[in-house]
């Protein structure tokens, strides 16, 4: 029934890996710049002289990695940015059929991810190994149609873990205290409510099979706040 609660989960894996899949049909269309630069690129030809500064502005890429790997580069961004595209498509499709399930007037969307992508913007690539800013920072993204302050980006810096109280409050549910902060408080300015000022993350375990590729015995952790981070690892790299 339409006016029945219901909670909808869904995880979409389309860029996860994205150097190792292969398109799953063909509305996964590149960026057309993207595409334009790889095929000027595998006619050995050069690529427009701005690309460098193209790829500093959309992924932070310092231009002189850019210069010195910009096919590889190019190829890895445009596999990656084509997979996000699919993505909002996906979810375009899901908004557009929701009215017939239930009223999109009471509906809350969080959209978010697990990881973030190192596109050689600290000189790395991929995620998991590393703890930089591009790996673990994440949209998050919450929207009803009902909200007193649309459009609003909170400026604090916010956790994942507190994801699951935000929408316990959302669904006008009681979450456990300690269990994590809301931070709807945030979306009107108030952020009398949330007292996090630093963030944790760690990187997962080094199993025998990601030593061989490379990974560092021990353990990696991250303190950090907007503006600086404190690595800590257990083991020397």
């Amino acid at each position: 029934p339409k006016n029945e609660a219901k909670f909808l989960w869904l995880h979409f894996f389309d860029v996860h890996e994205f150097q190792e899949m292969q398109p799953a049909d063909k509305t996964m269309e590149p960026d057309p710049h993207y595409a334009a630069a790889k095929n000027a690129l595998a006619r050995n030809s050069q690529s427009p002289p701005d690309w460098e500064q193209i790829l500093n502005r959309d992924h932070g890429v310092p231009p002189r990695l850019a210069t010195r790997i910009l096919p590889q580069l190019i190829a890895s961004v445009s596999d990656y940015d084509t997979r996000i595209r699919y993505v909002d498509g996906e979810l375009e499709r899901l908004h557009s059929a929701l009215p017939e399930f239930c009223g999109p007037e009471k509906t809350r969307w969080f959209v978010t991810s697990d990881h973030g992508e190192g596109l050689l913007t600290s000189g790395r690539m991929g995620h998991g190994r590393y703890l930089h800013h591009e790996q673990l920072h994440v949209p998050l993204i919450y929207y009803a149609a009902d909200l007193e302050h649309p459009g609003t980006r909170v400026p604090q810096l916010v956790r994942l873990v507190d994801l699951p109280a935000t929408i316990a409050e959302a669904a006008g549910a009681q979450w456990p205290q300690g269990k994590g902060y809301s931070l709807l408080g945030l979306t009107g300015g108030d952020a009398s409510q949330y007292p996090v000022r630093l963030n944790f993350a760690q990187r997962r375990p080094a199993s025998t099979k990601r030593l061989k590729l490379g990974w560092t015995e021990g353990e990696v952790m991250t303190i950090h706040d907007a503006d600086k981070r404190y690595i800590l690892r257990t083991e020397d790299p």
